[in-house]
């Protein structure tokens, strides 16, 4: 029997939508190989939301939290997928339940703070951009985002610090790497 994680080690990186089509179909390989694994099944779904097959994506995140209802990552791909679709509501469910089972990463509280914002709660986003931050305080990409919601509550000064902080980690991070 062929082992079903080489296949996967070898889609780590995929960086156009050729290497996105090749993972789908080595994760097909190793779902084939190993028809209960719900890892094969989330980074397909990932590697198929990357190429726009929004449904077919939606579909292995089902099958993946089917096999592991437990599976916070398999919630939260859902729900960004969700959200690219335009299902806000229905990313903010998968957001809510990811974080009931891993209620440490920051990740999912920035996520489902965007889709708040997508929907016009930009005063009830910023609960969920502060606990990305309280979880982790380099996290540039909340501090931005919780920025763009102060602004949009016309608190110009807050927005402006939270840009600032978000701009110096992300010079910090691009001089570290």
């Amino acid at each position: 029997m062929k082992n079903p994680f080489s296949y996967i080690l070898s889609l780590l990186s995929p960086k156009t939508q050729e290497d996105y089509k090749r993972a789908v179909a080595d994760y097909n390989v190793a779902i084939e190989i190993e028809s209960k694994d719900a890892a094969a099944y989330n980074n397909r779904g990932n590697s198929k939301s990357k190429i726009g097959d929004y449904k077919a994506a939606i579909a292995d995140y089902n099958t993946a939290i089917e096999i592991n209802p437990e599976f916070a990552a398999a919630y939260n791909n859902r729900g960004i997928t969700k959200a690219k679709i335009g299902d806000y509501s229905g990313a903010i469910v998968d957001f809510n339940t990811a974080i009931e089972i891993d209620p440490k990463e920051a990740a999912i509280y920035n996520n489902r703070g965007n889709s708040k914002v997508k929907i016009g709660y930009y005063r009830a986003s910023l609960a969920d951009y502060n606990a990305a931050i309280e979880i982790d305080p380099e996290y540039a990409e909340a501090y931005n985002n919780r920025g763009h919601s102060k602004f949009m509550l016309e608190d110009y000064n807050e927005a402006i610090a939270d840009y600032d902080i978000a701009k110096k980690l992300q010079n910090t991070k691009q001089l570290t790497s």
